[in-house]
């Protein structure tokens, strides 16, 4: 038998309101730097310090990647920060779909007030169709949003024939 292997990356798109949060921080940080200076504030520092930390953490957050790698029916989906860090959100298998469609499909009315978890992992750009795979997945009812590359779709509409609807 042959494996049929995908992997392809979903890139999100920056968020305003994280750019927002970040200029916050980073002009909080500054006014508590000079305030400690004109000796109008004690402790300015170590507030200034954890305002720039904050900042810095928050434009970390706003490269963000997701990475779908499918081997048949397991799908493997990471997170990647910046182009350095990965970490590993969620691993499942296709076959334990009961259900997979547009994200505004009727069909998920149903299994959509089962749902206990959500995921969204889509690229935020408006006018992108996004799906949603909802399942039991590690015994809890899961909903997977994703707004899929064409590589991604056509694997998952060739692994869950009988629960992939295209409304």
């Amino acid at each position: 038998m042959k494996d049929k292997f995908t992997e392809d990356v979903i890139k999100k798109e920056r968020n305003e309101t994280n750019k927002i949060i970040v200029v916050f921080f980073a002009v909080l940080a500054v006014v508590l730097f000079v305030m400690n200076l004109m000796q109008m504030l004690f402790g300015g520092y170590i507030l200034g310090l954890v305002s720039g930390f904050a900042a810095v953490y928050f434009a970390g957050r706003q490269n963000v990647e997701y990475e779908f790698s499918m081997t048949n029916e397991n799908v493997d989906v990471d997170v990647i920060y910046n182009k350095q860090r990965r970490a590993d959100v969620t691993e499942f298998n296709l076959n334990d779909v009961k259900v997979a469609a547009p994200e505004q499909s009727v069909r998920l009315e149903h299994e959509r007030s089962k749902v206990t978890k959500r995921y969204y992992m889509g690229s935020g750009i408006k006018g992108r169709k996004a799906y949603s795979l909802i399942g039991e997945f590690g015994g809890i009812c899961t909903e997977i949003i994703i707004e899929p590359t064409e590589k991604i779709l056509e694997h998952i509409k060739y692994i869950c024939k009988d629960t992939f609807y295209e409304d």
